[in-house]
């Protein structure tokens, strides 16, 4: 086999090894990395032989071959919170058109640097059964562990853009004991 032909089958098994899917394990960035590195060494190779037309174009750096799937790339995004804090006040309740459950909820958090001491408040969106659980549950001065993303919004008073910031909750749990 010549090394034209080696180098070939060899980008092959490794564009292969990564489009498949098994380097998803691996950090899609350390994935790409690997992958990028197999191909720098692969032209290098080629041009020491003079032979730098035994790598296709797309398979260059700088070339439009990509090795890990868009999708792969977008999975390693996270919007996570979690708070551990006590409710500001009764849940807001209310039922939407379609008649789906919302509350909203705030939640204070403390946080202690040195000898200084402060309150950072949390506005909380429930929805479904977490809105009904709330209403069930939930009151002012309880202790709730809440898990969710954050998501962002705004609105108009008096012509100013004002912009807020909400924690869609995806999970939470009562850690006051309850009344039984």
């Amino acid at each position: 086999m010549s090394k034209t032909k080696a180098r070939e089958a060899m980008w092959d098994v490794l564009s292969e090894i990564v489009e498949s899917g098994i380097l998803r394990s691996v950090h899609a960035s350390n994935a790409t990395r690997l992958h990028q590195q197999a191909l720098d060494a692969l032209v290098l190779a080629a041009e020491e032989d003079g032979d730098a037309s035994a790598v296709p174009s797309s398979r260059r750096p700088g070339g439009a071959f990509t090795p890990v799937p868009e999708e792969a790339e977008m999975s390693r995004t996270v919007n996570k919170v979690v708070l551990v804090g006590n409710v500001g006040s009764d849940p807001d309740l209310h039922i939407t058109a379609s008649g789906e459950k919302k509350a909203a909820l705030s939640l204070a958090t403390t946080t202690r640097e040195g000898n200084e001491e402060g309150t950072d408040w949390h506005r909380v969106r429930l929805h479904g059964r977490q809105a009904q659980f709330a209403e069930d549950y939930v009151s002012r001065g309880d202790k709730l562990y809440v898990e969710g993303r954050l998501e962002y919004d705004s609105y108009e008073r008096d012509g100013i853009t004002i912009p807020t910031t909400e924690i869609r909750a995806s999970e939470i749990v009562l850690l006051t004991p309850m009344d039984g």
